[in-house]
């Protein structure tokens, strides 16, 4: 069941947990633009095991049993309020105001280099675009 209290809300201010934050947002993404790709979710999650482990996390972060189109509006605006209440520098931050990002393009931005921190999304990506060794 989806949490009314800000999950993040005992997560540190820091750019590492930041850069976490984002990254899963950034997953968020891939599994909505995943499940519109194809036929269901439920087969892309057997076909590419290790975003159930995505998918499980998330849920225990608040997200259990929120519709997979909303889910990332929730996660960003828990992030939103995380990032509200950052007193420091958190350098994301910092180049998406620089750069006049919104969270969309931010989160576009992250996911151009998914394949950097977690290079299982390499075969996710080839088969999403539906072309061999494409797989950024």
């Amino acid at each position: 069941m989806m949490t009314a209290r800000n999950p993040f809300s005992d997560i540190p201010h820091a750019p590492a947990e930041h850069f976490k934050l984002l990254f899963y947002a950034a997953v968020l993404h891939v599994l909505r633009q995943t499940a519109r790709a194809h036929e269901s979710l439920e087969d892309m999650l057997k076909r590419f095991p290790f975003l159930a482990g995505y998918h499980n996390e998330l849920a225990e972060h608040g997200l259990d049993g929120a519709p997979v189109d909303e889910a990332p509006h929730l996660w960003n605006g828990w992030l939103g309020s995380w990032e509200s209440a950052a007193p420091g520098h958190l350098p994301l931050r910092a180049l998406s105001e620089a750069a006049g990002l919104d969270r969309d393009a931010l989160t576009l931005l992250v996911c151009i280099g998914m394949i950097e921190e977690e290079t299982r999304f390499g075969p996710l990506f080839e088969a999403l675009q539906n072309i061999s060794g494409q797989r950024r």
